[in-house]
């Protein structure tokens, strides 16, 4: 996916079939911003701010108590 720089990325979460989601950590750029760039909302939008390819990293802890890991490398090219 290429987005222009500073544009909104809206990011959703699919839950597996038959579940339904607790909570959602993101990282809009996993591992280089781990730390910094990153929310708890399930649905979130970010800006990213500086030209690059980032890999966003997702968490998804289901009621059941189960935890699915998404990390889509290189996924997102800002120009």
């Amino acid at each position: 996916m290429s987005v222009p720089r500073g544009a909104a990325v809206k990011f959703t979460v699919t839950p597996a079939a038959g579940k339904t989601v607790k909570s959602a950590w993101w990282s809009f750029d996993a591992p280089a911003h781990l730390k910094t760039w990153n929310s708890r909302s399930i649905n979130p939008t970010f800006f990213y701010p500086i030209k690059g390819t980032f890999s966003p990293f997702l968490r998804i802890t289901y009621t059941d108590g189960t935890i699915e890991e998404v990390h889509r490398v290189s996924y997102i090219t800002v120009v």
